[in-house]
């Protein structure tokens, strides 16, 4: 499997996560649709992940979305 992960981070942001558009999300997977191609051995599948980064002066708050994962040809 590849994984190309979209990081948001948001320090006045309640939910860095909901600052993904889909647009941006499209167009990582057009990438890594692209690179796959290249790729040897060619991967079995791909994914698209979201990490969001919350901080403030006393903590740094991490969270992980996984996206779907795909197969590939």
């Amino acid at each position: 499997m590849w994984l190309a992960v979209e990081v948001k981070t948001r320090s006045r942001h309640p939910a860095p996560e909901h600052c993904v558009k889909s647009e941006q999300l499209d167009r990582l997977a057009r990438a890594l649709r692209s690179l796959a191609t290249h790729l040897r051995p060619k991967p079995k599948s791909l994914r698209i992940d979201v990490l969001a980064v919350r901080f403030n002066a006393e903590e740094t708050e991490i969270r992980h979305f996984p996206g779907d994962c795909w197969s590939w040809p």
